[in-house]
């Protein structure tokens, strides 16, 4: 009887010390759907280039914006009603800053370099949920 007491708790604290390490390293992962009634009737264009995006806070060199235009393009391409302008065949003269983006003559002028029927701009603003704290050791 003792053996069998003994047995069982010696499974029970592997199996805690098993649970405990699996709950210590976690991962969160966040899918966002959004659906917005469109007001535009994508039906009349045929040809597509999405601009990077850009970061409204940030003036560094991240490529979250490229990283955004990426995603769009590779959700459009499943549809086969379009034809995406791929990434490496977008060559503009200059650069687009973003208060360009509410210019329609600039963005015209845009989608004709480009020679596309519909362009996709747009600006985010960065948003991060953890902030990195350092952490400073002195020595003596």
């Amino acid at each position: 009887m003792t053996t069998l007491i003994l047995k069982f708790k010696s499974y029970a604290i592997a199996l805690l010390i098993t649970l405990l390490f699996l709950g210590c390293y976690s991962t969160e992962n966040v899918n966002i759907t959004v659906r917005v009634d469109s007001k535009v009737d994508m039906r009349k264009y045929r040809t597509i280039a999405v601009m990077d995006f850009v970061d409204k806070n940030s003036k560094s060199a991240n490529d979250n914006g490229k990283l955004i235009a990426r995603m769009i393009r590779k959700q459009l391409k499943k549809s086969k009603d379009f034809q995406i302008l791929e990434e490496r065949n977008m060559t503009i003269e200059g650069e687009v800053h973003e208060n360009e983006l509410d210019d329609l003559n600039v963005l015209v002028s845009l989608g004709n370099q480009l020679g596309v029927d519909a362009l996709i701009v747009g600006s985010f603003e960065a948003y991060q949920r953890y902030q990195s704290i350092p952490y400073i050791v002195d020595r003596y």
